[in-house]
């Protein structure tokens, strides 16, 4: 079910939305909101988070009744930094913008123009969902994620300010002259429904493309990467406990030791391998239970003729996000090791700026970007043609998505030669010649990582490829999986050409393809190919009327 369930003309912005340019505050349940955030927060700080259990694990020694003060303080201290946040939170909405004004100690105001913003999300928590209200974020171009936020408004005010937009939109729209398509012909290059949004798609217009069923929640949990990077923390949770407390917990896992030695080999093999598999059942049950909290009852629209596009999802906090066709930059397929086995991709409509955002954010803001852009995790392989037909229209119809397509063509040999170089025989050298003098024939081990790396190297060789048609560009890489990412010609920004050393005597080139999402790039192609499809990027995007956001 989509968060927002009224239409906006039943609402009426006169009734739900504040007079333009006057200053409101959000509803006391936004406490719960910045609450939230704070403990957010803290634990995507782990280092922080690490201290705290083992400042935690040295009270509880002191006393139970201590160890319970120590966590209702710290409870405290968040509340009232949330409490405070809320009080000097205010937004107002102009008659092209709105307006966020916050900060305690430092004051900021936040002016985000309506034809800036890239879709309208919006968010329910659990307890948002008993107290019927939700939290609208900004999707805008340019930053790094939801650039901005209304918490604990509701529905009907998330409806009415949506359609508010949407009319600006259309409006400005309607007010352009149309464009002339005729510039844009060009030789063929050488080288594949149920409810709208509130914010006013007819409800006969939405049309459901996708839903995942419970199955797939099972497939993404398996799949699921964050299981290394709990296995990484616990050397920081380990670090966190004290020396006495360390020592004890050692010498208890000595003692469980010597009693499996007498247990016999057998049975201490089969008590262990039981252990194991019951950790791994564990980790398993924890991810695909993750799983369904973000993605139950997945759903994708399509609205307004695949102009608008909108997902929900969630099974305690449900959210909604929503991107126009226009914003979209590029879209990026993934393919890890086990959704290769089970035929699925992730699927990611990218809008400006998200990936160097989140490369740039760390891990924050890869989870701001994830939330932010439209994401669908567990696409069939079927499934992924006419949905990316729909994004990119009449001019995708030959842009190929699915990397073990025919149309891909590798990149030149000289890549492997030039990563083995400088990725493997150089440190391979150069730690043999600085430890010799030290370990003497030992340190020839250190020659083994050349073809090691050699190895490596083939692979990602063997993954790197190129296809384009008239109108777009597809670039596939990976290791034991794949990543494609493809764009159309008239979303790019800049078309850079580099060459090096190596690149020249062979006749080769790499091309550097800005996009307002990121940077593409097309490495070790023959030069007078690259200088031609270089060109003929920049003359699509320079004679195409279209505009690219």
């Amino acid at each position: 079910m989509p968060v927002v369930e009224q239409p906006a003309e039943a609402a009426g912005d006169a009734e739900h939305l504040a007079r333009p340019g006057e200053w409101r505050r959000m509803s006391p349940f936004a406490l719960l909101h910045f609450l939230g955030v704070g403990l957010k927060g803290l634990v995507a700080n782990a280092g922080q988070l690490a201290a705290s259990i083992g400042t935690l694990a040295l009270l509880s020694r002191e006393g139970l009744t201590t160890m319970l003060v120590g966590a209702a303080g710290l409870l405290a201290l968040f509340t009232t930094i949330a409490g405070l946040r809320w009080w000097f939170f205010r937004c107002a909405l102009d008659a092209d913008s709105v307006r966020i004004r916050q900060g305690v100690l430092k004051k900021t105001e936040l002016n985000v123009q309506f034809e800036r913003i890239q879709g309208v999300n919006i968010e329910q928590p659990l307890t948002f969902r008993l107290l019927r209200l939700v939290t609208v974020g900004f999707d805008t171009a340019g930053s790094a994620g939801q650039e901005g936020k209304l918490p604990a408004v509701t529905p009907q005010f998330a409806a009415a300010l949506r359609a508010r937009i949407e009319r600006e939109r259309r409006a400005r729209a309607a007010s352009m002259p149309a464009p002339d398509y005729s510039a844009s012909a060009s030789p063929s290059a050488a080288a594949g429904g149920e409810r709208a949004t509130a914010g006013g798609d007819a409800a006969k217009n939405a049309e459901r493309v996708v839903r995942l069923a419970a199955g797939e929640m099972v497939r993404i949990g398996l799949a699921d990467r964050s299981v290394l990077a709990g296995i990484a923390f616990v050397p920081l949770a380990w670090q966190a406990f004290d020396d006495t407390l360390r020592e004890g917990i050692e010498t208890r896992l000595r003692d469980l030791a010597a009693d499996f030695q007498e247990l016999g080999m057998l049975a201490a093999s089969l008590m262990v391998a039981g252990g194991l598999a019951l950790t791994l059942v564990l980790v398993l049950t924890i991810t695909i239970a993750s799983a369904f909290l973000r993605y139950h009852d997945f759903t994708l629209f399509a609205a307004a003729e695949n102009r608008r596009f909108r997902s929900v999802r969630g099974l305690l906090t449900r959210k909604e996000t929503a991107v126009e066709r226009t914003k979209i930059q590029q879209l990026r397929l993934t393919q890890g090791l086990l959704f290769r086995w089970f035929g699925r991709f992730h699927l990611r409509m990218l809008p400006a700026a998200s990936a160097t955002a989140a490369s740039a954010g760390g891990a924050q803001g890869a989870h701001s970007i994830a939330d932010s852009m439209l994401h669908v995790p567990a696409l069939a392989s079927c499934a992924v043609r006419p949905l990316a037909a729909r994004i990119f229209a009449e001019e995708g119809e030959r842009l190929s998505l699915l990397p073990t397509t025919d149309p891909f063509v590798r990149v030149a040999p000289a890549y492997i030669e030039a990563r083995c170089k400088v990725v493997g025989m150089a440190p391979a050298v150069l730690a043999t010649a600085l430890l010799y003098p030290f370990f003497g024939a030992i340190s020839l081990w250190c020659l083994a990582w050349a073809p090691l790396t050699g190895l490596v190297v083939w692979q990602l060789w063997r993954q790197r490829g190129y296809m384009h048609t008239d109108d777009g560009l597809a670039l596939r890489r990976g290791f034991l999986g794949f990543k494609v990412d493809a764009f159309l010609f008239r979303k790019v920004q800049t078309v850079a050409m580099r060459r090096s050393p190596l690149q020249r005597r062979r006749g080769l080139a790499s091309l550097d393809v800005v996009l307002a999402s990121g940077v593409a790039t097309v490495p070790y192609i023959d030069h007078a190919a690259a200088r031609r499809l270089r060109d003929y990027m920049l003359y699509k995007a320079e004679s195409d009327h279209r505009p690219w956001h």
